[in-house]
């Protein structure tokens, strides 16, 4: 049987410890006030190695913080009214440290960001912290061989990345904290070794072997993984995001990393793998783009996983049952996942780690057994969206099957859509001409204008690349390996849309 979970209810004046494992230090908040709607909580201006004692709660003041673009901002927030995380210690209660409101949403429980951000503020050298608080919202300009750019920039991208010589520096742009670049080059090396403050890339198109990235101060990297056979990653990662084509050989070597950290992977182009990874490290990992997936390679390559995050295309998973051999398993959310049944989820009844449960668009019959069988047993419980077989074969292929259900897109806007998107997918498919494409893509368009201005102009920037994503869905499916390919581009279809596009 799934056991019973005693609930903790937080209370306002409570203060909370809470260990950060990248800081090897406790931190603590205070909840200032409970409600339905949510929980507005404060942090505190503590961290130490050891946890707060009661006799000491009087005198700690709240946090605020200073890094970056902040001066001097009191980290306060509402969060969801969900039950207190077991990793969450009581300390006592004392009186409030703010004002119990705020206008800050965050979701959930915090997990010590702010105070990992404000410990790497610190550890930057006093003269690049005051250089960038002096220039952050400079209007001044910077002259690179001729080439003017903001001395203010935050992203080093590839324009400025092209335009500088080997011999060039970034002395002259003190606030640039990531790089969004293609190709990995000495020069790229050279940036990313002698700027502490950089610690973000995305790197596309890297054009080596053997990326060695161990003598930079990176803590987040995003790569773009094809050709590439080896990766020696940075000691401080936290977030590793990989797509692109992967070589089935690759290498991904974590040994200088000091903490866990996050992995996500794209199934567009690659397969499950642990590329090398320990699996010690990997505490968090979210798959992407799944058409198919066999959970049990999951449980297999990742057994000590925290937190998984599935996102099907949508996607069929098979062996759901293996999930239960992951006793470290605390949060499971998926979206758009099909081929299991309830059958399966009942051998989820170990997982007593499992506390966050949050699935969305998946099998009606495995989703009402949840629901039943789980409700009352864990912090939370989520479950919307229930499909049948029917919908499934529907929107096996509907890109914007996601508005089906949405908070945000009229019921009657949806079903227009579909109606539209079904009949746009017909007419491409028999298409010969540039004309044809053009009217047809005219057609769409209008159509939107019609819908947006029908229901209230529900039609906002998700909505809009939606809109625009799912005819680069069905160009690439129906025109570009077609006649038509060569003589229309994509670019100039989605040119097409913006002249008749009204104001959405």
């Amino acid at each position: 049987m799934i056991r019973e979970r005693k609930s903790r209810t937080a209370m306002p004046g409570q203060v909370y410890a809470h260990y950060i494992e990248q800081l090897e230090k406790y931190s603590a908040y205070q909840i200032l006030s409970v409600n339905k709607e949510g929980i507005c909580y404060v942090a505190l201006d503590y961290l130490e190695s050891t946890i707060p004692t009661e006799t000491i709660l009087a005198d700690i003041q709240p946090f605020y913080i200073e890094h970056f673009n902040y001066d001097h901002h009191l980290v306060k927030s509402n969060i969801n009214n969900t039950p207190v995380p077991k990793d969450y210690i009581l300390i006592g209660e004392c009186e409030l440290k703010s004002e119990p409101s705020s206008n800050i949403f965050s979701g959930d429980w915090p997990e010590g960001l702010d105070y990992r951000q404000a410990e790497l503020w610190k550890s930057f050298s006093a003269e690049e912290r005051n250089v960038y608080k002096k220039y952050r919202n400079s209007g001044d300009f910077v002259i690179v061989r001729g080439k003017q750019f903001r001395k203010n920039l935050r992203v080093l991208d590839d324009t400025l990345y092209k335009w500088m010589t080997d011999e060039d520096t970034l002395q002259d742009f003190p606030c640039i904290t990531e790089a969004q670049v293609y190709g990995f080059t000495p020069k790229l090396d050279k940036i990313l070794c002698e700027n502490s403050m950089l610690c973000t890339l995305w790197l596309w198109q890297a054009e080596v072997e053997i990326l060695d990235l161990s003598k930079t101060n990176l803590r987040k990297v995003i790569l773009d993984v094809m050709g590439i056979k080896k990766v020696i990653l940075p000691a401080e990662l936290e977030y590793l995001k990989l797509h692109g084509k992967m070589d089935k050989e690759i290498l991904l070597d974590d040994s200088l990393c000091k903490w866990n950290y996050d992995v996500v992977i794209s199934m567009n182009s690659t397969e499950i793998s642990n590329f090398g990874l320990s699996s010690e490290k990997v505490q968090s990992l979210l798959v992407g783009d799944i058409c198919e997936l066999n959970l049990e390679q999951v449980v297999d390559y990742y057994p000590n996983l925290k937190r998984l995050t599935l996102f099907g295309n949508p996607g069929i998973v098979t062996n759901m049952q293996e999930l239960s051999k992951m006793q470290k398993l605390e949060s499971l959310f998926a979206i758009d996942i099909f081929g299991f049944s309830a059958q399966e989820l009942k051998k989820w009844e170990n997982m007593e780690s499992l506390c966050k449960l949050e699935m969305d668009s998946i099998p009606k019959g495995a989703g009402s057994y949840l629901k039943k069988s789980w409700k009352g047993k864990l912090d939370l419980l989520k479950i919307t969206r229930l499909r049948d077989e029917r919908w499934l074969k529907d929107n096996l292929h509907n890109p914007l099957r996601h508005w089906d259900g949405s908070e945000f897109v009229p019921t009657g806007a949806y079903k227009a859509t579909m109606k539209h998107y079904m009949s746009t997918r017909d007419k491409l498919q028999k298409v010969s001409s540039r004309e044809e494409v053009e009217k047809i893509a005219r057609e769409y368009t209008i159509f939107f204008n019609n819908l947006n201005e029908k229901y209230d102009e529900f039609i906002e920037t998700d909505e809009r690349e939606d809109i625009f994503n799912t005819i680069k869905i069905l160009y690439e499916d129906y025109i570009a390996s077609s006649v038509c390919g060569n003589l229309i581009t994509l670019e100039e279809v989605w040119d097409v849309m913006d002249s008749v596009r009204e104001d959405w």
